[in-house]
């Protein structure tokens, strides 16, 4: 049925939001030096679903019914994004499904760019002044 697809379709982005989000904290972490891994911020990390078995993308926590916590999730990460123009445009999205695909748009953008920083450090680590100028 129709209900049941676009449950299933919105539990499967939310799935993708939490990997891109999981990741986003992760490169951070690891481009400041800080020991541990994947810090996310715990308020955030409250709106987080419990994982249900393999044909089930996540299996909600009897307290957060699974669209409400996606529309929760769609508002919260905007402090993570932290960026004024997404906000507002966050806020005048019509729809849940909407704000978190925009979401995960900024964030797979930043994922990417954090990732090729992340490898250009590492790549670059160890090298001392004047090394580039030697081929």
């Amino acid at each position: 049925d129709e209900e049941g697809a676009h449950m299933h379709d919105m539990l499967e982005l939310e799935s993708v939001m939490w990997d891109a989000i999981h990741a986003h904290a992760s490169l951070l972490h690891r481009l400041r030096g800080l020991p541990g891994a994947d810090p996310v911020p715990q308020g955030l990390a409250a709106l987080q679903p419990a994982k249900g078995p393999p044909e089930e993308p996540a299996a909600a926590h009897p307290e957060w019914p699974a669209l409400r916590r996606c529309y929760r999730l769609s508002f919260a990460i905007a402090p993570l994004l932290a960026d004024v123009s997404l906000d507002e445009a966050l806020m005048r999205a019509e729809s849940v499904e909407g704000r978190l695909r925009m979401g995960l748009g900024v964030l797979m953008t930043r994922n990417a760019r954090l990732a090729a920083e992340l490898s250009l450090r590492d790549a670059m680590e160890g090298q001392t002044f004047g090394d580039e100028d030697e081929d």
